[in-house]
């Protein structure tokens, strides 16, 4: 998967995904699901050009974009 591919995906509410942003060793192989997607919520000019989503990891709540998680593939066909 090429970096512009990478940067395009997008998530659906309910997907398992795990954290790969620079952070990781906070919450390595901590498993997360998309809760929400924040893009209207976010006026701010700094987040323009990227899709962004409320992750829950555990406990804790993470608004990060698509670039910062990796989906949780299944084996399954």
């Amino acid at each position: 998967m090429s970096i512009a591919d990478k940067s395009k995906k997008t998530f659906e509410v309910g997907d398992l995904v795990i954290f790969s942003g620079v952070s990781q060793s906070s919450i390595k192989n901590e498993i997360g699901i998309i809760i929400g997607h924040s893009a209207s919520e976010l006026e701010d000019p700094i987040f323009d050009g990227s899709e962004w989503y409320v992750v829950q990891f555990g406990p804790m709540k993470l608004i990060v974009n698509n670039t910062m998680i990796e989906k949780l593939e299944s084996d399954e066909v």
